[in-house]
């Protein structure tokens, strides 16, 4: 079976009046279209199954794609978010400090992280770890792709331990004050 365009024109020949058809063989374009569509499918399911937020940006700081988990992260849908920039969502000092870092590995290129804060559209405060690496594609045109990993919890666990330890330090202390006291009266 084959798949075809079929192109129709009428025109005047040796004074009789003719259709002209042409058809043209689309089956291998139509094949690899299909291919090129599959491919696309299965790459934005693997991207959307990354329960980290997983984002590319173009040379203007825009998103051009990114999966649900950055969605969700910033609190906004997919199609609100696309062609955005971090202006569009966060303070401007939050902002200023990913377009610094985006403009960094822009201009050096190479494999940038580094640990920020992020405001939520609900005004939730997340500490995170933004990775971020150049892409050139064919083109010649600069992308930054990146992930985020929120590391709130274990901040707030680092805190609790931070503070037990002082705490603990404090009664060494204390009781170490109180040993030598001891020992001097005997």
């Amino acid at each position: 079976m084959f798949a075809g365009r079929c192109y129709a024109d009428t025109m005047d020949l040796n004074d009789e009046h003719c259709l002209l058809l042409v058809w043209h063989n689309v089956t291998e374009q139509l094949q690899a279209e299909a291919l090129l569509l599959a491919s696309r499918n299965y790459l934005n399911k693997i991207i959307q199954s990354i329960p980290d937020p997983v984002f590319v940006k173009n040379r203007a700081h825009q998103w051009v794609l990114f999966n649900e988990a950055l969605c969700r992260m910033i609190g906004k849908e997919a199609a609100d978010i696309q062609g955005k920039n971090d202006y569009d969502y966060f303070s401007p000092e939050e902002a200023k400090v990913f377009w610094e870092k985006d403009e960094l590995v822009f201009i050096k290129g190479g494999e940038n992280v580094n640990e920020e804060t992020l405001t939520d559209a609900s005004g939730n405060k997340y500490t995170i770890v933004t990775k971020k690496n150049l892409y050139t594609n064919e083109q010649g045109e600069l992308f930054i792709v990146g992930i985020i990993r929120d590391i709130t919890q274990l901040k707030q666990v680092e805190e609790k331990l931070r503070q037990a330890k002082n705490d603990l330090e404090c009664k060494v202390e204390e009781r170490t004050q109180e040993l030598m006291a001891m020992n001097e009266e005997m």
